[in-house]
C-alpha cells in the first residue's frame, strides 16, 4: 500500500511541474499554456509538497501517513486555484 500511494503522489507531483514548466512559459511540444507566474508558483509548491510526502513514505518517517495526508491535502488546497472548477481548460476557445 506504501509503495502504490506514494508512485502515485510521485506522478501527481510530475504532473504539477509539467504544469508549472508551461505556466512559466515553456511549450513542451504541443502542449502549451498562457505565461501565468503566479500558477507556476502554486504548480511548484503543490508538486514539491507531494515529493515531499513521498519521500516520506519510501523512507519510513515514523509520520509517514500523516505527512503523506497533510501533503497531499496542501496539493489539493494549491490545485484548485482561481479557476472556476476547469482544471485543464481549452484555450482555443477564448
Amino acid at each position: 500500500m506504501k509503495t502504490v500511494a506514494g508512485l502515485l503522489m510521485i506522478a501527481n507531483a510530475a504532473l504539477f511541474l509539467f504544469g508549472a514548466v508551461q505556466h512559466a512559459g515553456v511549450a513542451v511540444g504541443s502542449f502549451h499554456e498562457p505565461l501565468i507566474i503566479p500558477a507556476a508558483i502554486v504548480e511548484t509548491l503543490c508538486g514539491l509538497s507531494l515529493l515531499w510526502g513521498a519521500t516520506a513514505l519510501f523512507l519510513d518517517f515514523r509520520l509517514r501517513w500523516r505527512v503523506a495526508l497533510i501533503t497531499n491535502f496542501v496539493a489539493l488546497g494549491g490545485g484548485h486555484g482561481r479557476s472556476g472548477g476547469r482544471c485543464w481548460s481549452s484555450h482555443s476557445e477564448q
